[in-house]
């Protein structure tokens, strides 16, 4: 299925909390890719469109063939609670390791759309936490 340049174009139309998952397979993840227009797929806009596409709790997972913390943090400030699972996957006969980004929208008492008194969220691994300040 294919929407275009940006692939997640499309939930900017959807009703707000329509999926209870979106499971994002694009290039090869935020930092290797093979077509310059999908980096847009990783900013903070659509991760901000996927997460209100999302119902509360909703999970948004990203493929990557790396580990990228700043998916990671962005997922995390846009989305919610964010964590990365690893596997290796044997394929063609050679080991492969995958990453997946897996953050769940989190509920806000002052309503999703444009609420100020949302909290950033946390992205962590099994081995790093990830957490990024920027100016308000």
């Amino acid at each position: 299925m294919s929407f275009g340049p940006v692939p997640v174009r499309f939930l900017r139309d959807v009703v707000v909390g329509t999926y209870d998952g979106v499971l994002l397979d694009v290039d090869n993840g935020p930092d290797f890719l093979v077509r310059a227009a999908n980096a847009a797929v990783y900013r903070t806009a659509s991760m901000r469109d996927v997460a209100r596409a999302l119902v509360p709790g909703g999970v948004l997972a990203v493929w990557s063939e790396a580990r990228s913390p700043d998916l990671a943090t962005t997922m995390a400030d846009e989305v919610g609670p964010c964590e990365e699972v690893v596997r290796t996957v044997e394929r063609e006969g050679r080991p492969m390791t995958y990453h997946i980004h897996l953050a769940r929208r989190r509920t806000c008492a002052h309503g999703w759309s444009g609420c100020s008194g949302r909290r950033r969220g946390t992205a962590t691994t099994s081995t790093t936490r990830f957490s990024k300040r920027r100016p308000r």
